[in-house]
């Protein structure tokens, strides 16, 4: 039998100056077959939202640094970025405005001016019109780092668009012992910000019974999806009586709009345990 041959194609969108118009231009381009296996997010040539080998990391528990082979900002090809940005600075390279808050997002911005001679970042509280510094007349938001009830940076880091976190047990467990055996609501809103819907979650399904094989199930799931088999599934099986055991499953999961998940066990332990989830990390929409 002779097969086809399949030309990969890459969709390029080119947004107009208002985000939410409908009035968008579709172009494709042909890729041969190293340019599909190399093709990276992001990447794209000059005119498009892209970024290449993007890298946001937490330096400190008030600074991060941003590196990048390239990225767009309005139109400006920035390339060989390397900034930061420490939060009690006040303007570029700093916060934009008022004084530091807890528990908090920040978006982190990459600013230029007209040319791109000048690239600093920006930390706000506004996901999309941070005030812009003097000199300054282009942004773009390239991630978030979110501030603990310390006001200090829960530590991670971000490659291209996935953020991933330092320590997620310490800093970003959104259920401990879960014992609800309905679908129950979880919010995640603490460590998956508003622009990203797709969390990585881990679910630790724990259990102590007082007498042997005894199992159940913990389960985590799309809000208000409704095949009782879909979202994330931990099996936990006591083969021991009075035996503590940890089962964990480290998995992306879709989020809705509010960044709320729902989960249940099948049965309770009769000693003691449920579920535990932990927020690993996120893809953000950038």
């Amino acid at each position: 039998m002779v097969y086809p041959t399949y030309t990969p194609h890459r969709v390029i969108v080119k947004r107009t100056n208002d985000p939410t118009s409908a009035n968008q231009v579709k172009t494709t381009k042909s890729l041969n077959e190293d340019e599909y296996r190399n093709l990276d997010v992001g990447t794209g040539p000059q005119g498009e939202t892209s970024y290449n080998n993007l890298i946001i990391e937490t330096t400190s528990v008030s600074a991060i640094s941003i590196t990048a082979t390239s990225i767009d900002v309005e139109n400006i090809r920035l390339s060989n970025v390397s900034t930061s940005a420490d939060i009690p600075v006040s303007g570029a390279g700093g916060l934009d405005s008022g004084s530091e808050t807890a528990n908090i997002w920040y978006a982190i911005y990459v600013i230029t001016n007209a040319d791109g001679s000048l690239v600093n970042a920006l930390l706000s509280t506004s996901a999309t019109s941070p005030s812009m510094p003097s000199g300054y007349t282009k942004k773009r938001r390239i991630g978030w780092v979110r501030n603990n009830g310390s006001s200090d940076f829960i530590l991670g880091l971000q490659e291209n668009n996935i953020w991933l976190y330092q320590d997620p047990i310490t800093n970003c467990r959104i259920l401990t012992s879960g014992q609800a055996l309905v679908f129950t609501d979880v919010s995640a809103a603490t460590a998956i910000p508003t622009t990203s819907q797709r969390g990585i979650f881990r679910a630790t399904a724990t259990a102590d019974h007082n007498v042997a094989e005894v199992s159940f199930a913990g389960r985590i799931r799309t809000n208000g999806i409704t095949p009782p088999a879909a979202g994330i599934v931990v099996p936990a099986y006591s083969q021991v009586a009075d035996i503590y055991i940890a089962l964990s499953h480290v998995a992306p999961l879709a989020t809705d709009s509010s960044q709320i998940v729902e989960y249940k066990i099948d049965a309770v332990p009769s000693s003691n345990g449920g579920l535990n989830i932990d927020v690993v990390g996120y893809y953000d929409r950038i």
